[in-house]
């Protein structure tokens, strides 16, 4: 289960599970984009890592290894509930790079 919802990641952990497989399970984040919305603030401790002509790829699972082991806490980070989701449903995040410079593709009124 992944947010609530059962969606594909959580069916293939749980059957690599039942097969005595590893999963991997991978987020892929646009790291540049206009607004200013409360899922782009959620993101903001892993997109800060983002360069706009890099690929960036984070491990979260040397992370949750990390709070594991009591060697990383986070908390006291800024959406805690959201960050701490993310890191428990996935094993990386992936944020392309930039390749051109974002055009709105609608009109301020």
């Amino acid at each position: 289960m992944s947010f609530g919802n059962y969606d594909i990641g959580a069916l293939t952990e749980e059957l690599a599970q039942l097969n005595n497989f590893k999963s991997l399970n991978i987020c892929i984040k646009a790291g540049y984009y206009d607004g200013d919305d409360e899922y782009k603030k959620m993101l903001v401790p892993f997109t800060n890592f983002a360069q706009m002509d890099q690929w960036t790829i984070i491990d979260l699972s040397s992370i949750q290894s990390e709070i594991k082991s009591g060697k990383v806490s986070i908390i006291g980070v800024k959406n805690y509930n959201e960050v701490a989701k993310t890191l428990d449903n996935y094993d990386l995040i992936i944020i392309p790079p930039n390749d051109y410079d974002p055009t709105p593709n609608y009109t301020s009124q």
